[in-house]
């Protein structure tokens, strides 16, 4: 076969790992729910749901790269304080602790 680990049959120089982030089902379900499907304007904000976990980064990186404001939902605290910190959403929430979502 002759290829290397962590490299593309094609060539390429773009490691394999990208393909399970960015440029492979994260990424494009990201990048489709954004730009074709939702096309949010300026002004409005982009909710990203816990469901989206393996999404969270694409996805906030296209918001975040349209000018959107950002906020994350998921069900602990664990999984909120770094969705502010390390993957740089503008607000993040706990669901199972909210009172009204309304």
């Amino acid at each position: 076969m002759g290829t290397s680990i962590g490299r593309t049959r094609s060539g390429n120089d773009v490691p394999l790992s990208y393909y399970t982030g960015i440029l492979g089902m994260p990424g494009l379900t990201a990048y489709v729910g954004l730009y074709e499907i939702c096309s949010p304007k300026e002004g409005e904000r982009v909710y990203v749901s816990a469901a989206a976990l393996s999404r969270w980064s694409p996805s906030r990186q296209f918001a975040k790269s349209m000018g959107r404001y950002v906020v994350v939902s998921a069900c602990s605290k664990e999984k909120i304080d770094p969705s502010k910190d390390i993957f740089g959403f503008d607000k993040a929430f706990n669901y199972k602790e909210e009172q009204d979502l309304n």
